[in-house]
């Protein structure tokens, strides 16, 4: 069983200010003192009060990934989400730090639980998944000056963040090119129904590619969905309709 800094005091019958200072390597301590208080926790299986530690020096050593489902998707973005946090937490363990996942509720943006994770102090970092054209948790988080990075783009906050993204125009442009390519030329493409700001990127490249291949852009092949699987099977229906 690891022992507190109050064992430490109680066995070297010392000031738990005096073992305290000498862990920290405070020069007040002398030598002597400093190798006995490391000895004994060494000796104790001393074990620090990280919580308390954390306070004091401003820092909790963990990272915090804002997770929402969107309505209609309660699965947290499955199959994506897991395999991303698995490799996040493998990656930030290098460096000593932990994840905490802060889960929302469909249709809450999360504003109010970023604010409580930032006043609260409750991690030193936020990464942001699902970015909107227009994010005012990117303008909170730049207006605060706490640190942040975003899983995809956005409009807000400049380019003073680190993002990671997909290129989704490209995406957009290689789809339309493919089925082009098979003889098609009444192409839908489905968004996602929120102000994500992939879902624009995508449709970007779409268009630029419908107009390289000479095809007129049509608004009713575009239809808004939920971004998973039964998203797609639901608006099928609309844009076959569309015909």
């Amino acid at each position: 069983m690891a022992s507190s800094i109050h064992d430490l005091a109680r066995h070297l019958n010392i000031s738990i200010g005096t073992v305290s200072r000498a862990l920290n390597g405070r020069a007040d301590v002398n030598a002597d003192t400093r190798q006995r208080v490391l000895d004994a926790a060494k000796k104790l299986n001393y074990s620090p009060n990280q919580s308390g530690r954390s306070l004091r020096r401003g820092a909790t050593h963990s990272i915090a990934f804002m997770l929402q489902p969107h309505p209609g998707d309660q699965e947290y973005g499955e199959p994506f989400f897991i395999p991303f946090l698995t490799g996040l937490q493998a990656k930030l363990a290098e460096s000593g730090l932990d994840l905490i996942v802060v889960m929302g509720a469909p249709g809450d943006y999360q504003q109010e639980r970023l604010r409580r994770v930032v006043e609260t102090r409750r991690a030193d970092a936020v990464v942001l998944a699902w970015t909107r054209r227009e994010d005012e948790r990117i303008d909170y988080l730049t207006q605060a000056g706490f640190p942040f990075a975003t899983l995809g783009r956005s409009r807000s906050g400049g380019d003073a963040y680190p993002s990671l993204d997909l290129d989704f125009e490209k995406a957009g442009a290689d789809a339309v090119d493919r089925l082009v390519a098979r003889g098609h030329r009444r192409i839908a493409a489905v968004r996602p129904s929120l102000d994500l700001n992939f879902g624009y990127l995508f449709l970007a490249g779409y268009r630029k590619a419908l107009r390289q291949h000479g095809i007129e852009f049509d608004p009713e092949l575009i239809a808004d969905g939920f971004i998973n699987e039964a998203g797609g099977y639901a608006v099928t229906p609309k844009v076959m309709r569309s015909k």
